[in-house]
């Protein structure tokens, strides 16, 4: 059962987020579709929903870049959105709302839309968590904790990390760091002078992570004295 709306504004800068919103929220749609905002006006959008009849299948209509609206059309939008066609759903997806332009303002007071925030810390761990217990598996406190240092800047690559995994670990129930060690490619060692930077730069933060990455790797404890020695 679908839980959109005739039109709705999601805030978001991270594909990944917006695709676990959409698989979230628009279950029984049968027809997605992807536009461009900069390449779209309000007047495209309102034939859209207009030439879709009672009886098609449902539909939703993403509009990325949804700041780059072209404004032409827009009262005849509005007018739309008075009698929605009740199988087209309007996403629209942009870094902020706009303050200005009459459809954005209506979005606005009527409160539909949400903000989806990359997930960092702990809720960064307990995402991987729920994405590894998605696909039927687990994986350990470890584990998690080297995704998160290694890939927590693009939730896409960091999903497609898990997916390896999974297949990586075949019928194991459970990641391990050293399937996270071993399969992961783009899991880089540290280097001696990671941490010679971080003491030369006095910052604390970046040292202690890369000291905790070393141990992960299992890093020889005399490697690492004579590195700081």
């Amino acid at each position: 059962m679908t839980k959109l709306k005739p039109v709705f504004f999601l805030i978001c800068k991270d594909e990944a987020l917006v695709q676990k919103w959409i698989e979230k929220n628009a279950q029984g749609v049968e027809d997605i579709s992807f536009w461009d905002g900069k390449e779209a006006s309000w007047s495209k959008l309102y034939e859209e929903g207009r030439a879709v009849s009672l009886f098609s299948p449902r539909r939703l209509i993403v509009v990325r870049n949804a700041e780059e609206i072209e404004k032409e059309g827009e009262e005849l939008f509005l007018k739309y959105l008075s009698y929605p066609n009740p199988n087209v759903f309007f996403l629209l997806v942009g870094e902020s709302l706009p303050s200005s332009g009459a459809v954005f303002k209506l979005l606005f007071q009527k409160k539909l839309y949400a903000e989806l925030k990359k997930p960092g810390g702990r809720n960064l761990h307990r995402w991987i968590e729920e994405e590894v217990r998605n696909r039927g598996k687990r994986i350990s406190k470890d584990a998690v904790l080297i995704l998160a240092e290694r890939f927590s800047e693009d939730l896409e690559i960091l999903e497609s990390e898990i997916e390896k995994l999974i297949l990586y670990i075949g019928d194991k129930r459970e990641i391990t760091k050293e399937d996270v060690v071993e399969a992961s490619s783009t899991i880089i060692e540290v280097s001696p002078f990671e941490l010679l930077d971080a003491l030369f730069e006095r910052d604390g933060f970046k040292f202690l992570k890369s000291l905790e990455r070393s141990f992960l790797m299992k890093e020889p404890p005399v490697k690492l004295v004579a590195t700081v020695g």
